[in-house]
């Protein structure tokens, strides 16, 4: 992974966060931090209200396994990618949350504007320029786009071409969990 854009409200900075998909921490004063579940989604479902529980609404976005071997995570895990005929998708946060942390694959830069609840832009960062694979059919490199949500209601990412987002994570201040868990979600089947 590379340089992370960390935005801050009304000031934007870039910082390294701690690399790979380890939680940081969980000391005294520390906030836990939430995986959101993709493989909970089947390829091609829309992707919505299914993260209602950890504060994350999505809107234009959907579920898939890529078959372009640029895109491809892991052994072909659910991403996130903009629907059809959209450029990019956006995330409303329903509840208070300190911290949103996304993971991204694209061969240009992934822009995140952060929106108040007025929709007021009060952070915007993207990903470094152009990335290219390290040879042929290799994945492009993650880059994690992290924001600290004071102040923040939606978070729109958008890209001029084809981009993939492979893991989204959370901070809340609620009962902390175990580094690393996956939060369960009610069955939406019931």
């Amino acid at each position: 992974m590379s340089t992370t854009i960390v935005m801050l409200p009304h000031n934007t900075d870039v910082h390294p966060v701690p690399s790979g998909p380890t939680s940081p921490d969980h000391g005294p004063g520390r906030a836990p931090w939430h995986t959101l579940p993709f493989q909970l989604l089947n390829p091609y479902e829309r992707v919505t209200y299914q993260y209602s529980p950890l504060g994350i609404g999505v809107k234009d976005a959907i579920a898939l396994r890529p078959s372009n071997p640029h895109f491809i995570h892991g052994q072909r895990q659910i991403v996130w990618m903009p629907a059809m005929g959209k450029r990019g998708f956006s995330l409303e946060l329903t509840q208070p949350l300190m911290q949103v942390q996304l993971w991204v694959r694209a061969s240009q830069p992934v822009t995140l504007i952060a929106l108040n609840h007025r929709g007021d832009c009060v952070a915007l960062g993207h990903t470094p320029d152009r990335q290219i694979p390290l040879s042929g059919d290799r994945p492009l490199p993650t880059q994690v786009l992290a924001v600290y949500t004071h102040q923040v209601q939606t978070l729109h990412l958008s890209a001029n071409t084809p981009f993939v987002v492979t893991q989204v994570r959370v901070q809340r201040s609620q009962t902390p969990v175990t580094p690393n868990s996956i939060i369960p979600l009610p069955n939406r089947c019931a």
